[in-house]
């Protein structure tokens, strides 16, 4: 099978830098209630960067890049998209007012990251 091509590992740190620096000005214009002119552009411009802060920790390697590593990566994705989905159709069907796509795209994140970290661990085994 052929091997993903992923970012060094370097790059994790780089992906947390910029999720912060995507995060505070989005909490100090939350917080204080400084919006700009253009203020869905602003928010929607901070809230791409942290996700692309996400897209360079999803994407970057591991200390130990095996076939263990590539299975939870799978197993991870796999488990975001499925609960993602079904998240998405209860939220539809419950609500009538449709889903904000940052919150849709962290949740998935955030669910990647929670059971790839899970599997390596090897607190789970199977799926």
């Amino acid at each position: 099978m052929k091997k993903i091509r992923l970012f060094p590992r370097k790059t994790k740190y780089f992906g947390i830098a910029i999720i912060l620096l995507g995060w505070v000005p989005l909490l100090l214009i939350k917080k204080l209630g400084w919006l700009p002119k253009n203020e869905e552009l602003g928010l929607n411009i901070l809230r791409g960067i942290i996700l692309f802060g996400f897209l360079l920790i999803i994407l970057s390697k591991e200390k130990i890049e095996d076939e263990f590593v590539d299975s939870c990566r799978l197993l991870a994705f796999r488990a975001a998209f499925l609960f993602g989905l079904v998240a998405y159709i209860i939220n539809a069907i419950s609500n009538d007012q449709p889903n904000n796509p940052f919150v849709v795209l962290l949740t998935e994140v955030l669910i990647y990251l929670s059971f790839f970290y899970t599997f390596k661990s090897g607190k789970i085994t199977k799926w």
